[in-house]
């Protein structure tokens, strides 16, 4: 925890100093109770009022002390908390900028947030809260002990003969504790998932009426339930016996102060004011042991939570030299460049070069490896082999920032932010100015229906832009590569979820957003580009053909029955069933020739 608090340890160390000096005072009552019991024990001659004022005053010092310790105990702690914590999701958030996108997508979008959210929550009430408290339940029952043995050892043996006792009844209990944490951890995760996937599947699930939220696909959130609550009763029958023992051993020490303490004060060698007093220590141990025992099972929790967050700011980043070379142009090559998802390799030795300020069209069959390719020219995942060049320096030689600032990016899946719309244009760019952005949005075709939303430009957008179509969302997109005005343009078939209308607009969008620069297209539909500078087709990760469209329909056998394909597909259509009929697709000339 120290090592996490950086440049705030001291006020951590300072709070927990404080918490354990304030739980020292607490001791003060007992001992104005003691000192009070030896003045009514003198002869009654002795005995005057006027003595008990200075030791009550005494004690109310002591208290309002305590008092003032833990308040300075508390802000401390809470501030350092909030620091801490305020610089930690900041690491976290700048970490997953620098790593491959692949390290993030393989712990899930729901394992990050509870990373971002509970696991550093979790880290914030202990340092906030448990910490002191864990300082003022160890140092009381240790300082009660050794005022106990300056006393009479005789007594602290007694008052302390059952906790060695209910510490190890408790880890004979509590063996089978981590496992079951790391299924409560397992299950917790999976449950947060399937409400996630529950709650945005929910028109999907609503238009199958009950029977998908039964089985299949989306009985995974019954499912996840019922497992959540299974590793809870697990975790309740294996932590309630061996706190139920804790508790009742623990307490059990007044078995052993009362006989013994009576035992010794009839024959004459304690007396009733220090048997008062130890009486009154040994009950106090009880308490703060039971705190620390809480916090003894609160640890797992934070060490995973902290062991997952350690995870985090360790995954390895994208190796970069800042300033290493500078591109002399826009021109892109593939050299040789190799990938895998693990052990799967999805491209091999790809080699190809797009010169600059053309059109490069990549084609392909689904799984071919077209996305990858062009992820990988903007690094979110590096080469496995081979390199990536832009300007005739590797992709891997850029300061991250520069390579980024050379590549726009348009993905097919647009993701907006809980933002205004123009904020999500300029995407955090103060330098842009609302005119600028303006104007990219009329040349990206978005001005018309973002004035027609109820606050124009500083309409807030729902999450991941939901009040907008499709071809809306592709549009601002759009609007957001002219604001970044990069050299070099990736476009992932912008227009495949668009109809014929919202098509149009975002074609000439793109031919405003490709005016001069170096485009790399990856196209499904192979109308689109078949005036392309140069068509490269895959196929199982390779390279199988490089050329112009009339080229590759005479060379390469995948473009061309791709081609065939796309072709016969114009004449497919929907065929109305009469009634005792099914409805099919037919194909005119399948049907004449049948």
């Amino acid at each position: 925890m120290l090592a996490l608090a950086g440049e705030r340890k001291g006020s951590l160390i300072w709070a927990t100093v404080l918490s354990a000096l304030s739980s020292v005072l607490s001791l003060a009552p007992l001992l104005v109770i003691y000192l009070v019991l030896l003045r009514l024990a003198q002869p009654a001659p002795a005995r005057t009022l006027t003595e008990l004022w200075p030791i009550l005053a005494w004690g109310a010092l002591a208290m309002g002390l305590r008092w003032l310790l833990q308040v300075g105990a508390g802000v401390l702690a809470h501030l350092a908390a909030f620091n801490i914590l305020f610089d930690l999701r900041l690491a976290v958030t700048d970490k997953l900028r620098r790593v491959p996108v692949g390290s993030i997508t393989v712990h899930s979008a729901e394992s990050t947030n509870k990373i971002l959210r509970d696991d550093v929550d979790r880290l914030e009430l202990f340092i906030a809260h448990h910490l002191n408290d864990s300082a003022a339940a160890l140092t009381l029952p240790v300082f009660s002990a050794i005022v106990l043995f300056y006393l009479d050892w005789r007594m602290a043996l007694a008052t302390l003969f059952t906790v060695p006792l209910a510490v190890v009844v408790q880890l004979l209990l509590w063996k089978k504790v981590p496992e079951v944490m790391r299924e409560y951890n397992a299950a917790n995760a999976s449950l947060a998932s399937q409400v996630v996937q529950y709650v945005q599947g929910i028109a999907v699930i609503k238009t199958h009426h009950r029977g998908a939220a039964s089985n299949g696909a989306a009985a995974g959130l019954p499912r996840a339930v019922a497992a959540y609550f299974d590793v809870i009763v697990r975790m309740v029958k294996s932590t309630v016996p061996a706190w139920s023992a804790f508790t009742v051993v623990i307490g059990a020490n007044t078995l052993c102060i009362l006989p013994f303490g009576g035992y010794w004060y009839l024959r004459g060698s304690l007396s009733l004011e220090l048997f008062v007093l130890c009486l009154l220590l040994g009950l106090g141990i009880t308490r703060p042991l039971f705190q620390l025992a809480f916090f003894g099972s609160l640890m797992r929790l934070i060490q995973d939570g902290y062991g997952r967050v350690r995870d985090l700011m360790e995954t390895p980043e994208l190796p970069h030299t800042a300033g290493a070379r500078t591109p002399v142009d826009n021109s892109v090559e593939f050299d040789g460049a190799g990938f895998a998802y693990g052990d799967a390799n999805v491209l091999h030795d790809v080699s190809f070069k797009i010169a600059a300020g053309s059109l490069t069209a990549i084609v392909g069959p689904s799984g071919a490896g077209k996305s990858t390719l062009a992820q990988l020219l903007v690094r979110f995942w590096d080469v496995r082999q081979g390199g990536i060049k832009i300007g005739g320096a590797d992709v891997r030689e850029l300061p991250l920032a520069d390579m980024h600032a050379q590549v726009a990016y348009v993905m097919q899946d647009v993701f907006l932010f809980r933002d205004t719309v123009l904020e999500n244009i300029r995407l955090g760019r103060k330098d842009i100015s609302e005119q600028q952005v303006v104007a990219a949005a009329t040349a990206a075709q978005a001005h018309d229906f973002i004035s027609r939303l109820p606050q124009g430009y500083q309409t807030m957008l729902g999450e991941r832009g939901a009040r907008l179509s499709g071809g809306e969302k592709q549009r601002l997109s759009i609007a957001r590569a002219l604001v970044k005005d990069a050299p070099i343009v990736v476009l992932d078939e912008a227009t495949a979820f668009s109809d014929p209308i919202n098509e149009a607009q975002i074609l000439e969008a793109i031919g405003v957003l490709t005016c001069g620069k170096t485009v790399m297209v990856i196209a499904h539909r192979l109308s689109t580009i078949v005036e392309a500078d140069q068509i490269v087709v895959l196929d199982g990760g390779r390279v199988v053909g490089c050329g112009k469209h009339a080229q590759l329909l005479d060379d390469c056998a995948v473009y061309r029955t791709l081609w065939r394909l796309q072709s016969d597909n114009v004449n497919w259509k929907i065929k109305s069933a009469t009634a005792g009929e099914q409805c099919v697709l037919s194909d005119p000339a399948v049907e004449g020739a049948a």
